[in-house]
């Protein structure tokens, strides 16, 4: 090997940690991708995933590759407090770097849009929520016409718990018709988490379940992801704003899943990153996974 060739694998290598890109497109997956509920299993930092460095994004995916995850679930928009709803172009720019390390790692992200819950009920969200009249249906089309480039490498959920009787109930009907907008311009895979526990999905859809305690999985189909995205359930396996550090349940849980044949999707509500309790999270669920 020459050493012009040596250089130019040096500086590919730095580009891929810190997210380089000369072109801005996104890269088309190196490695195959999951594409089944049954073969996913995941973990991810949820909303906060914009404040981990690239640094710190580019350890954990390459821990999550080690102990065999394929899946990170992030929200978009989850919390009014950040303010990215009229951010878009910036927005993307942090989710492009992070989305390029994912994938060259195989594992796809797994990107909830909309949380429903958005403003309503919580102090920190600021005053925005999902009913605002700023959230409109051109706002959602521009959205998505920015993620359509990345859908080789994202599982889309347009909303989550979302409904007549969820928080921002009053609008449901908006959830819908963006659900609706996203199941026919959507070239990948879509997940649907109506009510955060449905009982089913559209066709072409991915039935995503948020449990609420380690012996409720939801529907016995194959079709489906298990999301730890319930106060219930996160109390019983760390704390709910914490991390997944009752690793003794976590890990039942994740065997449980396996056995039924669907996903599992590790969501944490943490506010700040803490590397060696969310490394040895990953650990356990890649080892009972594996079984």
């Amino acid at each position: 090997m020459s050493n012009k060739d040596w250089l130019q694998q040096i500086i590919d290598w730095i580009l891929g940690i810190f997210g380089g890109d000369d072109d801005g497109e996104p890269d088309v997956p190196a490695r195959p991708l999951p594409n089944s509920p049954g073969e996913m299993v995941g973990w991810g930092p949820t909303y906060c995933w914009w404040q981990i460095d690239l640094a710190d994004t580019e350890t954990l995916a390459a821990a999550m590759e080690d102990a065999g995850l394929n899946l990170c679930p992030i929200e978009l928009f989850g919390f009014g407090r950040d303010k990215w709803w009229n951010r878009l172009p910036e927005l993307m720019t942090l989710f492009h770097d992070r989305y390029q390390i994912y994938t060259r790692h195989g594992i796809r992200i797994d990107l909830k849009l909309v949380n429903w819950n958005w403003g309503e009920g919580h102090a920190e969200n600021g005053d925005l929520h999902s009913c605002d009249k700023r959230l409109n249906d051109s706002w959602f089309q521009d959205v998505l016409d920015a993620l359509k480039p990345y859908s080789d490498g994202i599982i889309l959920q347009a909303c989550s718990e979302w409904g007549p009787g969820s928080r921002n109930g009053e609008c449901w009907k908006k959830a819908e018709r963006w659900c609706e907008t996203a199941a026919r311009q959507w070239p990948g895979l879509k997940s649907w988490n109506k009510t955060a526990t449905p009982a089913s999905a559209p066709a072409g859809h991915i039935l995503d379940y948020h449990v609420s305690r380690l012996d409720g999985l939801g529907p016995r189909t194959t079709n489906r992801i298990v999301t730890t995205d319930t106060s219930m359930i996160l109390n019983s396996l760390g704390s709910l704003k914490g991390h997944l550090g009752n690793h003794g349940k976590l890990r039942d849980l994740v065997k449980a899943c396996r056995r039924q044949g669907c996903g599992f999707s590790g969501y944490t509500f943490f506010d700040s990153l803490d590397l060696p309790q969310d490394l040895a999270a990953i650990d356990v669920i890649g080892q009972a996974w594996r079984g």
